[in-house]
């Protein structure tokens, strides 16, 4: 994932916000890490409940309007509502969901 988001912000300064899962502090993603230092990594708070994280009322908010109790023809399909949800998601609506 980090490869893909560097070939497209390629050469500007990338900053990504993750979580702290297992994973994502893998010796690999280290080594990764300390060969694209133009690359910062953002860790969110060990534990701040859901209600509490702004990311996933975002991600409440794709589910209540693009994916609840529904069903698209295909994942281009998924795909594409996803891209047209974001697209019109502005940093108002951002700091309304954070409220």
């Amino acid at each position: 994932m980090l490869e893909v988001l560097v070939d497209q912000y390629a050469p500007r300064p990338l900053v990504v916000v993750l979580d702290n899962m297992s994973i994502h502090k893998a010796r690999a993603a280290d080594r990764w890490l300390a060969a694209h230092p133009w690359v910062l990594l953002v860790w969110l708070p060990r534990y701040s409940g859901h209600r509490h994280n702004p990311v996933e009322k975002v991600w409440w908010r794709v589910k209540g309007w693009l994916t609840a109790n529904r069903l698209l023809p295909s994942i281009g399909a998924l795909i594409q509502v996803v891209h047209d949800f974001f697209r019109s998601f502005t940093p108002e609506l951002a700091l309304q969901l954070a409220a």
